[in-house]
């Protein structure tokens, strides 16, 4: 009897151990029946799969890196997905009736942003990384080491100011836990200005006068590059563009028929690298044009004296006077002079003139502008 007993006792001990080695057995393998992919993004929605050929009741799902979304059943298969929102390695551990079942492990990286940067000479670079996450901090960094302070994480792109040419890159900080994280493994923008803008000399402008087609203003010696251009666009004082862009051909560039008064220059692009570039230029000015007045027309005796005056009624301030005789008989112009007034002797024989009429012209000049009018004296003998 007791032989029997001792004998059942143990068949029962012997069919328990066996059963708990088989369960750990099985509990070893669950992990595998969970895939997945072995490393995901923080804000990224990501899908997990787990299927040992049961249908569980009420099971449970928990991510140690973030939340589970939602999870849904068909035949065996269980479809889970989780949101990660915090960086380092995680787990996803599927229960069932508070029993361990199956997980598995995946590493987790903040997002990679994108780094990219322009640099123009003489002007300051800027440094952009395309994105970024709230929670996290991105500190820049030089060749020599940080640069500047860490910027915090907005949800959008963050832009740094460099100092000129050299390499930049960027290394994010998850502020919860500290875990670190080169932007898209250590991505550097090389931030030059591959090909800076020649300096040129901008000539030309001046005064014209008033009604006039205007002046032309010239760059010299534009630029014409192997393997990029540069275009020339003329720009007036308030930085209106002034006719079309020219592209550097390697001589001289001339917009002709300027006739806005003002301070001009010239911008230069480079259409490679969308770097510009000013040059100072000539200023243009409308010139006003003198009037002219001389003593109307008159008829005098033979023997007596013809005395006109020339004036400038607008009183532009240096005008000078010239003037030109000619008679009618005499095909051409036979006196000339200086001066605003004239007084000739006017006789019948032995004279320059001649018998009939002169014509007299009357011509004021100022800063290279000028008008005329005339008058007209007529001899005749008196008894």
């Amino acid at each position: 009897m007791q032989r029997k007993l001792l004998t059942r006792i143990s068949k029962g001990r012997l069919f328990v151990l066996s059963f708990f080695l088989f369960s750990l057995l099985a509990i070893s393998t669950k992990a595998q029946w969970i895939t997945s992919p072995s490393t995901i993004t923080v804000g990224v929605t990501a899908q997990y799969q787990y299927d040992d050929g049961v249908a569980y009741r009420n099971p449970s799902f928990v991510f140690s890196n973030g939340s589970v979304v939602s999870w849904t059943l068909s035949g065996t298969t269980y479809s889970i997905l989780v949101n990660a929102t915090t960086p380092g390695a995680g787990q996803l551990t599927f229960n069932y009736r508070s029993g361990y079942v199956g997980s598995t492990s995946m590493s987790i990286y903040l997002a990679n942003y994108n780094l990219g940067g322009t640099y123009c000479t003489g002007s300051t670079a800027t440094i952009q990384l395309d994105g970024s996450q709230v929670g996290v901090s991105y500190q820049l960094y030089r060749t020599q080491g940080p640069y500047q302070s860490p910027l915090a994480g907005t949800g959008g792109p963050l832009t740094w100011s460099g100092s000129g040419n050299s390499a930049y890159s960027v290394q994010a900080t998850h502020t919860g836990t500290g875990y670190t994280q080169w932007m898209n493994s250590g991505q550097t923008a090389n931030v030059i200005d591959p090909y800076p803008i020649q300096t040129k000399t901008v000539v030309g402008g001046g005064g014209y006068c008033a009604g006039g087609s205007g002046t032309s203003i010239t760059l010299q010696q534009s630029e014409l590059g192997s393997n990029y251009q540069v275009s020339y666009q003329l720009v007036d004082g308030v930085g209106n563009n002034v006719q079309s862009p020219k592209i550097g051909t390697g001589g001289d560039l001339t917009w002709t028929g300027i006739t806005g008064a003002s301070t001009y220059s010239v911008l230069a692009k480079n259409l490679s690298s969308n770097c510009t570039r000013s040059f100072s230029g000539p200023a243009v000015s409308v010139l006003p044009i003198p009037s002219v007045a001389i003593t109307p027309n008159q008829s005098l005796c033979v023997g007596s004296t013809a005395n006109l005056t020339i004036t400038n009624p607008n009183g532009i301030a240096g005008t000078t006077f010239s003037w030109t005789a000619t008679a009618t008989n005499s095909g051409g112009v036979v006196l000339s002079g200086t001066g605003s007034s004239i007084s000739q002797l006017l006789t019948i024989s032995n004279n320059s003139f001649g018998d009939g009429s002169i014509a007299y012209t009357a011509t004021a000049t100022a800063s290279g502008c000028s008008s005329s009018a005339g008058s007209t004296v007529t001899p005749m003998p008196c008894s």
